[in-house]
């Protein structure tokens, strides 16, 4: 599917030619979206579901009233993982009709399977068959109290503390590790492993904040922790400035000769220098654009102006 910062570009590419949004928000028109007004205008069908009209309500084809949430039945998940019981405060004024009830009316009619409900309560049974930390919540229990998840099973208590007696013993239990594939296919170019890591955290490295543009920022020299059998094969010696290079990026740091495991290079960074290019994004929603951390397979190499030196 196409995620909401890039519904503009794919309408405006072709490839988003009818749409039906649910509910407004504000960054259909303050930019966040970039011009998505605009670019909603050349959809050859829009559906707009909404309890109040809006500027995307004029340019729609079709306009859904919604019910507000005064007037809504249902549930809704706090930060706090509490699920609560939403109840209505108001009548339904109008043709306000509930969401999940519109959305069923049209794949019936488009003859879609698994739309019959006629109520909130299965809708919610569904949800707790497929997501496991909900298995055991249901309307009649909500109904008491708000429960938080994870809660399993029917018979079981909700869990207001997380992690709460997982080290009541105070021994772990070990579990063997499996290793995710890693997103480019090893080969001949990149014949080693990256294992990048984030800690809060690193006293054993030197560091300084330094004022860059108003803001501290993080200063230090990055290690990269390289096995010895690697580095004998690539001509590293302890303290040599080298290059991690990977498919689209490259981090460079001083080669430490401590790596554990022959065919992975190790890097740990700060996750304040990740709140540094977080603030330096200027992307809508820079979270969505977190690099995660997987195996990357990559090369190591003396920069080119070292290396001719040497």
């Amino acid at each position: 599917g196409v995620g909401a910062l890039d519904i503009t570009s794919a309408i405006n590419d072709g490839k988003v030619k009818a749409l039906q949004v649910i509910g407004n928000n504000p960054n259909f028109t303050n930019g966040e979206l970039g011009d998505f007004l605009e670019a909603a205008k050349s959809l050859d069908f829009l559906v707009v579901q909404d309890a109040f009209s809006s500027e995307l309500t004029e340019i729609a084809d079709v306009v859904l009233p919604s019910q507000t949430f005064a007037e809504r039945r249902g549930t809704y998940t706090n930060l706090e993982r509490r699920v609560q019981l939403l109840r209505p405060a108001l009548g339904v004024k109008g043709d306000g009709e509930a969401d999940w009830r519109t959305i069923c009316q049209i794949a019936q009619r488009m003859g879609a399977s698994g739309f019959d409900y006629t109520e909130e309560d299965p809708i919610f049974d569904e949800l707790n068959n497929i997501v496991r930390v909900y298995g055991g919540l249901s309307y009649g229990r909500l109904e008491a109290e708000g429960l938080q998840w994870p809660c399993l099973a029917a018979d079981m208590v909700d869990t207001p503390y997380l992690y709460e007696r997982t080290f009541e013993t105070r021994k772990a239990k070990l579990v063997n590790m499996t290793l995710a594939d890693a997103e480019y296919p090893m080969d001949s170019q990149y014949p080693l492993l990256l294992a990048h890591g984030r800690v809060l955290h690193q006293p054993d490295v030197d560091m300084d904040i330094v004022e860059l543009n108003n803001k501290n920022s993080i200063n230090r020299q990055e290690t990269i922790k390289v096995h010895p059998d690697d580095a004998r094969t690539l001509g590293i010696s302890e303290g040599d400035w080298i290059e991690v290079v990977a498919a689209g990026s490259t981090i460079e740091g001083a080669a430490n000769l401590t790596g554990h495991q022959p065919g992975i290079v190790n890097v740990t960074t700060l996750f304040g220098e990740l709140i540094s290019e977080l603030e330096a994004n200027s992307s809508s929603d820079p979270l969505q654009h977190i690099s995660t951390l997987p195996l990357k397979p990559v090369k190591v190499a003396k920069p080119v102006t070292q290396a001719a030196a040497d």
